[in-house]
């Protein structure tokens, strides 16, 4: 590894991918004040560690930012054991309905991947929604690319049949 990208460098190339990392949070958190906190962590620690010259900031700073969702998750679920009471964010989906009156069909796709496993939600969320390529996911998940794959077929299968299952039942009602 070489040398440390200088700090105001390192401050204007995070600056630049802030649009892109709020929005991954935010497919991560489903809760608009949850990715703000998400993506405050994640550029505090990226700020506070510094990276490598050679390293491609986007890619690290999205691997950071799921690893301290992760490391979020898991304080939840601590407090969740501790207290024996739900956290009021926790879950970001509230409702069981895949489709409600009213809704987009965005929102509808959104609740739907709300259900999916966790690697799932982010291998889809980083080649659907920020458009990373396989091999860059494989890079930020740290497994490999086969894997990442098969998450995100996987991932658009359940997707495809939820919507499906959801215009069976629609049509079935008229």
């Amino acid at each position: 590894m070489g040398a440390k990208v200088p700090a105001k460098l390192l401050n204007n190339r995070l600056l630049a991918i802030l649009p892109d990392l709020k929005r991954f949070a935010l497919s991560l958190t489903r809760n608009r004040e949850q990715a703000e906190d998400l993506v405050q962590d994640t550029s505090l620690r990226v700020m506070r560690k510094g990276i490598p010259d050679d390293v491609d900031l986007r890619r690290w700073a999205f691997r950071v930012c799921k690893n301290a969702w992760i490391d979020q998750l898991r304080k939840q679920k601590n407090r969740l054991e501790t207290t024996g009471e739900e956290d009021e964010n926790a879950g970001g989906v509230h409702d069981g309905e895949a489709t409600v009156e009213g809704r987009s069909e965005l929102d509808t796709v959104m609740t739907i991947m709300a259900r999916l496993p966790q690697d799932q939600q982010i291998a889809l969320s980083l080649v659907a929604i920020e458009g990373m390529s396989y091999r860059e996911v494989s890079d930020v998940m740290d497994v490999p690319i086969g894997t990442i794959m098969s998450r995100v077929s996987r991932a658009r299968g359940s997707i495809a049949d939820a919507l499906a299952a959801g215009q069976e039942g629609a049509n079935d009602q008229n």
